[in-house]
């Protein structure tokens, strides 16, 4: 889902792009944003009849590069099926073009997660978590639901499968409203 410009959503993913581009800089990465090259929306590679959402950063480093998309949550989720489990859930829809643009690129992609709550940066491979899709499911809150929004097909993938880094220091974060059932129902506990 793309967020209006400016907005508590946009501005809380814009933080933890900022923590995860500081962090691979000082891995010694140099970083390209992506996630500026469209002011408007998401940074787009087209062709006549194609276009491809790109990833939020590329990074390059002794050689090599690699693309990297930045998500930031709360915490991870439990499906509704088995409360033990943590996943994570991203937009089938810009998985599929994450996976695309690293075939037509040539470029290996990872997905970072910053986890606020635990204070963590999870990342993994896009290839590795196609191989570790746990279950596709519609996202959508209930309060969505009831305002008209039509529910989008998320991928979701167990938090195990992520490498996992503490974050020495996290900015403070902007508080938003939860959208995800299963958070408003933790906290409403």
């Amino acid at each position: 889902m793309t967020f209006q410009k400016g907005s508590p959503e946009d501005l809380l993913g814009r933080q933890g792009e900022d923590c995860v581009r500081d962090y691979l800089r000082k891995q010694g990465f140099y970083v390209l944003e992506a996630n500026e090259i469209n002011k408007l929306g998401a940074p787009m590679a087209s062709n006549q009849g194609d276009s491809i959402i790109l990833p939020d950063l590329l990074t390059m480093k002794d050689g090599v590069s690699k693309w990297c998309e930045v998500k930031t949550k709360s915490h991870p989720a439990p499906p509704p099926w088995d409360k033990t489990l943590l996943q994570h859930g991203i937009s089938t829809k810009h998985f599929e073009n994450y996976l695309k643009i690293e075939t037509e690129s040539h470029i290996t992609g990872w997905l970072y997660i910053v986890e606020i709550e635990s204070k963590c940066l999870l990342y993994q491979t896009f290839i590795k978590l196609k191989g570790n899709i746990d279950h596709k499911g519609d996202m959508c809150s209930k309060k969505e639901r009831e305002s008209g929004i039509k529910p989008y097909e998320h991928v979701f993938f167990n938090r195990d499968i992520f490498i996992e880094e503490k974050i020495v220091s996290l900015p403070n974060f902007i508080k938003i409203e939860p959208r995800a059932d299963s958070t408003i129902r933790r906290l409403n506990k």
